[in-house]
């Protein structure tokens, strides 16, 4: 895969309508060492304004979502991910003018990003989990595909089990449990439920996880799941994975023309407050 690829991104609000069915999830009150939160969990949208990025794919690639016909997409490809740093968010802007710049990484690349930074300074990527990364990536490869088609629920426990396991050894998002979890005695009962639903989810498949041994020693996700980082700030800039819709190499952007992908719904995606 080709890992010096770099591509802007900038955030869209507003924008839940114009992808068919991908905005799933919902908010969720979770907590991370000493920070309660509450705000929208689930899946997000990568959405290319240059459509021959994505437009030469099938539309039922890995991952690959089409925008509706009525939306300011219309026909344009996007790729559903989940973000893999919790405490960080996309700039806020219904217009081009705040960008972030990403580079495609298949494990083995993202996580000697992730090493090289991980010196106990506690400042963004460099307070997760040594072995964090490849279980999410297990997490994304086997359970995306149930996830996105079911809805809500699990897009929500998809990403939630995702966080979980940057954060935890031991992943369990029971209320109480670990750095990471979700909050079920919130005082709403629909927060609760939500949470209850969360923790039921994830525990089938942290199970069916421990008994394949999370792919077993040999397990290597590089041709199916992608990290999208920042090329020069992987410590204190949002991260991103996906599948890879390409199902091989990322394609390579000429260097005079770095390809400019919108990033849709992220306002409600990022809006995660403490409470």
């Amino acid at each position: 895969m080709a890992s010096q690829a770099q591509v802007e991104f900038w955030t869209l609000s507003g924008n839940a309508g114009d992808v068919n069915g991908a905005a799933d999830g919902y908010n969720v009150r979770d907590r991370l060492n000493s920070n309660n939160y509450s705000g929208y969990v689930g899946e997000m949208v990568l959405m290319p304004t240059d459509s021959n990025f994505l437009g030469s794919l099938a539309v039922d690639a890995p991952g690959l979502i089409e925008a509706d016909s009525n939306g300011n997409y219309s026909g344009v490809r996007g790729i559903v991910g989940f973000c893999i740093d919790s405490e960080t968010g996309f700039n806020t802007s219904s217009t081009n003018m705040d960008f972030n710049s990403y580079v495609p990484l298949d494990y083995t690349a993202a996580n000697n990003r992730y090493n090289g930074i991980n010196n106990g300074s506690g400042n963004g990527v460099a307070f997760y989990r040594d072995g964090g990364l490849l279980r999410a990536a297990y997490l994304m490869d086997k359970f995306y595909d149930s996830a996105h088609a079911a809805g809500n629920a699990q897009a929500a426990a998809l990403q939630t089990a995702i966080w979980e396991v940057l954060y935890d050894a031991n992943p369990s998002v029971d209320t109480g449990d670990g750095a990471y979890y979700v909050r079920n005695n919130t005082g709403s009962g629909t927060a609760n439920g939500r949470s209850n639903d969360i923790i039921g989810i994830t525990d089938t498949w942290f199970g069916a996880a421990d008994a394949d041994n999370w792919g077993g020693a040999s397990y290597d996700p590089t041709d199916r799941v992608i990290f999208w980082l920042d090329p020069t700030d992987t410590d204190n800039n949002q991260s991103i994975i996906t599948l890879n819709p390409f199902e091989g190499p990322v394609p390579v952007p000429e260097v005079e023309t770095s390809i400019a992908l919108v990033f849709g719904i992220s306002v409600l995606l990022f809006s995660r407050r403490r409470d």
